[in-house]
């Protein structure tokens, strides 16, 4: 389980990443914080030709992927996402808990200032 402290996504920072497809798979978060944005991830993607897709998942049996106690002091408790293109954001089988920001997104925030196409957000159990 791990306990981040960052300026920007306290468990990840990911920019301008060399793969289109980004997936967190079975990976504990616990009483992570953000001073600013991206309370866990923080993913940036501001390269022209590129689109995004970043998945939170299972692929392994008993391995959830969990968020607890997440804060953002600013956007984007769990997640903020500032991409050009086109973003994809897949959870499947995952657990959230007590996660919060101050000001926009409790769980999700997408930067409207950057998103110039389409926005796909999808959350499942099976």
């Amino acid at each position: 389980m791990s306990q981040g402290l960052a300026y920007q996504g306290a468990d990840f920072f990911i920019q301008n990443p060399t793969s289109a497809i980004i997936t967190i798979d079975g990976h504990q978060h616990s009483s992570s914080l953000a001073l600013q944005n991206g309370g866990s991830i923080y993913l940036e993607e501001l390269r022209a030709a590129k689109a995004t897709a970043a998945a939170f998942s299972n692929s392994v049996p008993g391995a959830l992927s969990s968020f607890s106690n997440i804060q953002a002091l600013n956007q984007g408790g769990l997640v903020y996402i500032s991409a050009i293109n086109s973003v994809s954001l897949s959870m499947t089988d995952s657990t959230v808990a007590t996660v919060s920001a101050v000001n926009e997104g409790g769980l999700f925030y997408m930067n409207p200032l950057t998103i110039t196409n389409s926005v796909d957000l999808s959350i499942t159990s099976s």
